[in-house]
Order: C-alpha cells, then sequence, then structure tokens
C-alpha cells in the first residue's frame, strides 16, 4: 500500500493528472508498472519464508504425512547424522 502512496508525486503521475486522465485510469494502468516490482519482491520473500516455515514445521513432526517427500522430514529422519557430517543439511535441498 505505501509503495502505490509513494507513486503519488512522481511526474508522470502528476503530468497524467494534469492532461485530465481519470484516477481510475491512473491506479489501474500508469502505477501498476511502478510497483510490480516490489510486488514481486514481497512475493518471492513471502513463499521462500512460507517454504522454511513448512521445513520446520516438517522438522518438528507438525507438517506435512510422513511418505511425502520434504525438506523438513528428510533432516528429521536422518538427524543423527547432522553433526558428523553437516553438508547433509544442504543435500535434500538440491
Amino acid at each position: 500500500m505505501f509503495a502505490v502512496l509513494e507513486q503519488r508525486p512522481l511526474p508522470c503521475i502528476e503530468a497524467a493528472r494534469t492532461l485530465g486522465i481519470s484516477k481510475t485510469r491512473i491506479l489501474f494502468v500508469h502505477i501498476p508498472p511502478n510497483v510490480a516490482p516490489i510486488i514481486l519482491a514481497y512475493v518471492v520473500l513471502d513463499f521462500a519464508f512460507a517454504l522454511v516455515n513448512l521445513a520446520g514445521l516438517s522438522f518438528l513432526g507438525l507438517g506435512i504425512e510422513p511418505g511425502t517427500p520434504d525438506w523438513g522430514r528428510m533432516l528429521f529422519e536422518n538427524r543423527n547424522i547432522l553433526f558428523s557430517k553437516p553438508v547433509a543439511l544442504l543435500l535434500p535441498a538440491e
């Protein structure tokens, strides 16, 4: 929301307002290309956080059912070798 509000004083939005373009057209045509990279970054980061949360819950036994391949479940099942071979943490991520 703040990214959209930050677009208000930009020269391209002011020029569109000066030309008499309606507020709805400015909102749906001119602002989205300016905020799309910010929205994409938020979506990618939220997806990454969701994957890490899912792996953490699966490691604790609260995630998806056993038998379904999951990074947290793989770490939980092989937790006895994690201290002797720490690289094993990264192998399920491939």
